[in-house]
């Protein structure tokens, strides 16, 4: 691919919200004393404190964990599963051309989230070739300096469609290019996780950039390919997608451990800021104009094993309204 003339805008918000329960004292003394009001039960989510971002039905949301605050904008129908964030950028993908006579266009477009509305920063520059499209997220680096992309790409007719990932700067010169893995995510500010179909790899930006397994063959559930890796806040582990069930690894390919119970729809995991729990979009998206909801998001444990993701509680918004995303979701400390 000769290169990243590309340009895309990413964001997504997702949120959960705590209540507290207030009991009031009774008065002592006497023959009188103040009623005691009724406690207000807190509604079920993860508690805790930071934001998460993600889609939803056509917008970017940021939910404060602790207050249950949404903020919304709306987002390009073309871009609506592909938001990324990190080093408090997000980004968007946005097609620019996208003809049978003309190469395929895309536009990353930066975005902040600053004084409680989502503001435009830049655009990257436009990323254009035939038989190319972005797949996915494009997710900024720890400094917002680098942007690590999936892209799917075709040489010709007959051809098999083929995964690239993608390190690029600003200025969209190639730093970073692996074949045959998707599913990009930042490991620090100088390498990438990236899945395959028999495992998951890590790739230094540094030359030869030579892809590095982590763990076994296969990993926890050999003939599925896994997916949607997501490192931990400190970098020691990786929570990742696998044969319909949330797996946790240590980096450096230890301590394996399968964090659900197998149940169809369970996607884009999300670690806490404490790195306490990772969250997972809980159901299968519903067709474009059914009216139906979207899958909730519900987070887990991040070291129990065998935990079944349909009994346990969804992170909820003000009003006990279930938070819900048919994509990425990132729950960060700001």
């Amino acid at each position: 691919m000769d290169v990243m003339s590309k340009k895309s805008g990413y964001i997504q918000a997702a949120g959960a919200v705590l209540a507290l329960a207030i009991v009031a004292g009774c008065g002592g003394g006497g023959s009188s004393s103040a009623p005691t009001p009724t406690p207000t039960p807190p509604p079920p989510g993860p508690g805790g404190s930071g934001a998460m971002f993600y889609t939803q039905a056509g917008s970017a949301s940021r939910l404060d964990v602790s207050a249950g605050v949404e903020s919304k904008k709306a987002l390009a129908t073309d871009s609506n599963d592909q938001l990324g964030y990190g080093g408090g950028l997000f980004t968007d993908v946005t097609v620019v051309t996208h003809t049978t006579a003309a190469p395929n266009e895309y536009t990353v477009n930066l975005w902040q989230y600053t004084a409680g509305t989502f503001q435009f920063v830049k655009s990257l520059p436009v990323i254009s070739s035939a038989g190319l499209r972005v797949s996915g997220p494009v997710q900024p680096s720890s400094d917002g300096t680098r942007f690590a992309l999936h892209t799917i790409e075709n040489n010709g007719l007959g051809t098999p469609d083929t995964d690239h990932i993608y390190a690029v700067d600003a200025s969209a010169n190639v730093l970073m290019h692996a074949s045959g893995l998707h599913d990009p995510v930042w490991l620090g500010a100088s390498a990438i996780v990236a899945a395959g179909d028999d495992g998951l790899f890590s790739i230094p930006l540094a030359a030869p950039s030579t892809p590095v397994r982590i763990g076994a063959i296969g990993l926890g559930s050999a003939g599925n390919a896994p997916s949607q890796p997501a490192v931990s806040p400190d970098g020691s582990a990786i929570a990742f997608i696998q044969g319909g069930a949330l797996w946790r690894i240590n980096v450096d390919g230890s301590s394996l451990t399968q964090l659900s119970q197998v149940h169809a729809g369970q996607a884009w995991p999300a670690w806490s800021p404490d790195g306490t729990k990772v969250t997972v979009v809980r159901g299968d998206c519903p067709p474009l104009g059914s009216g139906s909801p979207e899958p909730d998001i519900v987070p887990l444990s991040a070291t129990t094993a065998n935990q079944d993701v349909t009994s346990t509680a969804a992170v909820m918004k003000q009003g006990s309204v279930p938070a819900r995303s048919c994509g990425p979701v990132y729950w960060t400390a700001s």
